[in-house]
């Protein structure tokens, strides 16, 4: 019996992409704004939900990761706001949804309120890498994950965020 082939991963340049990165915690944005800027990324960082959808109408950015468990509104209160946006807002970017409380959301509920993704803090850097071939189909969460960092709609102009 053949052993199946490792896997194999290649980074996911970023470069020329807008992420809003929204946590509560000062240290997560931190980590996040490193390692998406190591893959290219411009980053934009909100410490509530209100302050990211006040940035998503102000600013344009190609996706979003946001935490699940914040004070006041939540990611899933922010991803709901967020799927109203017209399309030239942001109502259809990726949002990924992260959390370090797994067993408060069902992912399926998580995915129902409109992100594409979910993940549990702290694996954080593996959602930058994009997996090589071989793959004849769809690997579930990981290609939900590199899709959702890959496929950035072309017809959205991006305009710099608020400095």
């Amino acid at each position: 019996m053949s052993q199946p082939e490792p896997l194999r991963f290649r980074p996911i340049d970023l470069t020329g992409v807008y992420v809003l990165v929204v946590d509560d915690y000062e240290d997560t944005l931190e980590l996040f704004r490193s390692a998406l800027e190591a893959f290219g990324a411009e980053v934009v960082t909100a410490r509530s939900a209100r302050d990211a959808l006040t940035i998503m109408k102000t600013a344009r950015v190609n996706a979003m990761v946001s935490d699940l468990a914040m004070p006041g509104e939540d990611g899933l209160w922010l991803v709901q706001q967020l799927r109203r946006l017209k399309s030239t807002q942001g109502g259809g970017i990726p949002a990924i949804a992260i959390t370090a409380h797994r067993e408060r959301y069902a992912a399926e509920r998580v995915r129902e309120f409109g992100f594409e993704a979910f993940l549990t803090k702290p694996s954080i850097p593996s959602i930058f890498q994009e997996r090589s071939p071989p793959s004849s189909a769809a690997d579930g969460f990981h290609d939900t994950i590199s899709h959702s960092w890959i496929s950035f709609p072309s017809s959205r102009p991006v305009k710099q965020p608020p400095t």
